[in-house]
């Protein structure tokens, strides 16, 4: 896959790496050459200088040949009008951008960019850990209307089914047992030990929480 990295600040540096390391063709474009010595030493993909609002930069960086672009500048300005050129200009087929206040957010809805929102992800997975005991989110779909979450079996379920004991707004997905990966549904029936994935609304996490908790109290 051919990437094209806009902003070369902590996160951007190490998303470049990474990439990189994972056999991708990476991109990297920042406004200030400095910024390109905090990629790590081993990095052999391209760097551009240059404004990334300026579409000479961005033919230069080869946004038209791309099949993904990552926009994380210090500015959310800057990655919203930078996010819709991709999508817009150059018709990239995956953009990504990051977003540092909550609160702007809208502005990156309003353009149709996928958004990952520092503060609000943080927040989110601090709330989990002290609200949410025995469940871990992974993953928050939209808004976070719906979500992913992992659970681990204890020997009060073992030899049930999930069907017996999920609340009917909770889906299971899938569940791993000894390192090994298993699609799941209501019919499937666990052990203890059994990590697993369940996808639920806010009416389906609040019943699951009080599953729990009352099999804690049990």
């Amino acid at each position: 896959m051919t990437v094209v990295v806009i902003g070369c600040g902590r996160v951007g540096a190490e998303l470049a790496y990474r990439l990189f390391e994972k056999g991708h063709r990476v991109t990297v474009v920042d406004a200030d050459l400095a910024s390109f010595a905090g990629v790590r030493s081993g990095f052999r993909g391209r760097t551009v200088v240059g404004d990334c609002l300026d579409r000479e930069v961005l033919e230069r960086a080869g946004l038209e040949d791309s099949d993904a672009v990552a926009v994380v500048t210090s500015s959310d300005a800057v990655n919203a009008v930078a996010a819709h050129i991709a999508q817009t200009v150059f018709n990239v087929p995956i953009v990504v951008a990051r977003s540092y206040e909550p609160s702007r957010r809208k502005i990156f809805d309003e353009f149709g960019v996928n958004v990952v929102s520092t503060a609000n992800w943080l927040s989110d997975q601090v709330e989990d850990l002290l609200g949410h005991g025995g469940l871990r989110s992974l993953l928050r779909t939209g808004r976070g209307e719906a979500c992913v979450y992992e659970l681990t079996v204890s020997a009060a379920w073992d030899g049930r089914k999930l069907g017996d004991l999920l609340p009917a707004d909770v889906r299971p997905v899938a569940l791993t047992r000894h390192t090994q990966g298993l699609l799941a549904d209501r019919d499937t029936t666990i052990e203890t030990g059994d990590t697993v994935l369940v996808a639920a609304n806010a009416d389906g996490l609040a019943q699951l929480e009080a599953l729990l908790g009352n099999a804690r109290e049990a």
